[in-house]
Order: C-alpha cells, then sequence, then structure tokens
C-alpha cells in the first residue's frame, strides 16, 4: 500500500484539483491504476474527440460542451502521467 499513498500524494502536490470530481466532470476518471482502465479510458476520449470533430465539422460549436470537452481532456492527461509514473515504478 506504501507505493500507492507515495503515488497519491506526489499526483495530489503536482496536480491539485483531481479529487474534486462531480458527475458532469464527464467518463474520465482522475485516477486510473490498471491498464484495462487505461484502454477504457483511450477509447472514451477517443470517441468524444471523434464526435466533437463531426459536430464541429458539421457547423456546431458550442463552447460549454468545449469547455466540458477540455476538461476531460485534462483529467485524461493527468491520469496518464499518474499511470505513467505508477508503471516506471515497477
Amino acid at each position: 500500500m506504501g507505493k500507492q499513498e507515495c503515488t497519491d500524494c506526489f499526483v495530489a502536490s503536482r496536480f491539485p484539483g483531481l479529487a474534486i470530481r462531480t458527475a458532469m466532470d464527464g467518463m474520465i476518471p482522475a485516477r486510473i491504476d490498471t491498464p484495462r482502465e487505461m484502454v477504457s479510458a483511450m477509447l472514451v476520449l477517443q470517441q468524444d474527440l471523434a464526435d466533437e470533430a463531426s459536430r464541429i465539422t458539421a457547423g456546431d460549436v458550442d463552447t460549454a460542451r468545449l469547455g466540458r470537452l477540455a476538461g476531460e481532456s485534462e483529467r485524461f492527461a493527468s491520469a496518464l502521467r499518474r499511470f505513467g509514473w505508477l508503471a516506471a515504478q515497477g
């Protein structure tokens, strides 16, 4: 459990605000601990980006929706960094 606690402290200090999450934040969790969870998050984000690209191409630009997608992308990036850090620890 020591490695997990250390990782959480590292992530909390580097990415404050990740712990504060609501249902409106999207489908990407702030913590991704397993390869299966990471692949799932990647596929969710990929689909969200593809959907938004289609909407933009059709002329449907919604700033609120873009803001939510930006937040989801930022959460994913933080979770990806944490996942990479965990993987490097062995």
